[in-house]
């Protein structure tokens, strides 16, 4: 009697497919440069501000994006509970806006808390931004939420705290200033944001 294919015996001669492993997305030197900038404009938080959430962030650092044109897609540097900054970007070597001055060398630089190689200080036009030195980020230096986030950007009130980045500081402080500031106050407080192109 016949069996179906495959037969027993021939089982035992089908090697199994091999199974390919995944590489590492946080190891190894980048294949790929992504660029980053800092707004030249600056914005409030919150319901009645420019921006009450992430999302709304990455429209308005796409659009900034799209002003120049820079191309690409983008996001804001920016986290909330559940969703770290850091893991919302990809794994790349990082330079600035103009393609050459390199910021990290890697995404994993940025996840263990390295300082930048270089601070960044180019808007999406080249340029340094004016007003304020203050980013908005709710992000700690290894690029996790900090406790501090407007309450998920949502916020404006002057009871609100917020971990903000200094773009003119020590590039220690690029992301995490140190003690939190606050989300509003009369008017509220308008600040920069940080792009990352994906």
């Amino acid at each position: 009697m016949r069996c179906r294919f495959p037969c027993p015996a021939q089982r035992a001669r089908i090697s199994p497919r091999p199974v390919r492993s995944r590489p590492s997305t946080l190891t190894g030197t980048p294949t790929i440069s992504r660029r980053v900038f800092i707004t030249s404009a600056s914005y409030t938080t919150g319901s009645a501000g420019n921006f009450g959430s992430i999302a709304e962030a990455d429209t308005l650092c796409q659009s900034v994006a799209d002003g120049v044109p820079l191309g690409g897609t983008w996001k804001a540097w920016l986290s909330v509970p559940g969703t770290n900054a850091v893991s919302r970007i990809p794994y790349a070597k990082w330079v600035l806006r103009d393609n050459a001055t390199v910021v990290f060398n890697s995404t994993t630089e940025i996840s263990i808390g390295t300082s930048p190689l270089s601070p960044i200080t180019q808007t999406e036009g080249g340029a340094a931004p004016a007003g304020s030195t203050l980013v908005w980020t709710g992000t700690l230096s290894n690029g996790t939420v900090s406790s501090n986030h407007c309450t998920s950007w949502s916020t404006n009130a002057y009871s609100g705290l917020v971990s903000v980045g200094d773009w003119s500081g020590a590039v220690s402080i690029w992301t995490e200033r140190g003690a939190p500031a606050s989300c509003g106050g009369g008017p509220p407080p308008s600040r920069h944001l940080y792009c990352f192109e994906q």
